[in-house]
């Protein structure tokens, strides 16, 4: 009885043992919705030229290694708490800021980025080139919760006292628009790339709205990242992936195809990266 006890737990254990060997890693990748670098369509499918460029490094880790992935849509708050706290999540597409430095393995920039403040055309009262004309003026910003946005206020010192600013927090910051526009907010930071886009979905035309000056600090690239707890392996295999993908232009080709009107200069800055095979200086 005592030898068939333990076949039957070393029968047991072999198994659990072949189970687990047998058991793909399973990546997250977790974004929101940016077009176009992010969409989610009316079908519950995802694209974009970002989307589409993390599904092929995806494809290409399952081809060498035992990785499986999914896609999941979130509010940037949750989305950065999963990244922050979770293994196995590939977070994009966020800036690369001093306080997320240390955060994150950061795998690769995956598209230009260009913000600007903006005031309604027809607010003749609000002018400013610069964070010092917004000082103590005591207007109202509008910004999305947890993002670079309001981290960058913070840093500044705008909306604390003896700052007069009012800073009001959103879900997303598709709802600045309207906010805006109807006059509950004075000011929001919108990313150039998808503003178009984002005044299409509402029925505004651009010309109701007005650049105010180029967001320096929050201006560069947009990055992906991958969760400190993955394991080395992990890490290895969507860095390979993601390199050779780069190396080969596929990004370029992506924004390319997605562009309506593509910012200045983005994809000339793409080529130069691809020509000279650096993701990021230093």
């Amino acid at each position: 009885m005592r030898r068939l006890t333990e076949r039957l737990l070393f029968t047991l254990a072999l198994i659990a043992m072949i189970d687990g060997a047998m058991a793909k890693e399973k990546v997250l990748l977790v974004t929101q919705d940016f077009p176009p670098l992010q969409v989610m369509t009316g079908h519950g499918e995802y694209t974009g030229f970002v989307i589409d460029f993390m599904k092929e490094v995806m494809a290409e880790v399952a081809k060498e290694n035992d990785i499986e992935s999914s896609i999941m849509f979130a509010p940037w708050k949750r989305a950065m708490l999963l990244a922050e706290s979770q293994p196995n999540v590939v977070f994009f597409s966020l800036s690369r800021t001093p306080e997320r430095e240390t955060k994150f393995h950061w795998l690769g920039w995956v598209a230009p980025y260009d913000v600007y403040l903006y005031k309604l055309s027809s607010r003749e009262d609000i002018q400013a080139k610069g964070w010092e004309d917004i000082l103590g003026k005591g207007y109202s910003i509008s910004v999305q919760s947890g993002s670079n946005f309001e981290e960058l206020l913070k840093r500044k010192g705008i909306g604390f006292p003896p700052d007069n600013t009012m800073v009001e927090t959103v879900v997303h910051n598709s709802q600045n628009i309207m906010r805006e526009y109807r006059g509950f907010t004075d000011l929001m930071m919108q990313v150039e790339v998808s503003f178009p886009i984002r005044l299409k979905e509402v029925n505004l035309n651009p010309s109701n709205f007005e650049k105010l000056f180029r967001i320096e600090e929050l201006s560069g690239r947009l990055w992906a990242v991958v969760s400190p707890k993955t394991s080395d392996a992990v890490k290895q295999a969507l860095q390979k992936s993601f390199d050779r993908l780069k190396a080969a232009g596929r990004d370029k080709e992506l924004m390319r195809r997605y562009f309506v009107e593509p910012p200045a200069d983005a994809l000339l800055e793409v080529e130069r990266t691809v020509e000279g095979g650096s993701a990021w200086p230093g």
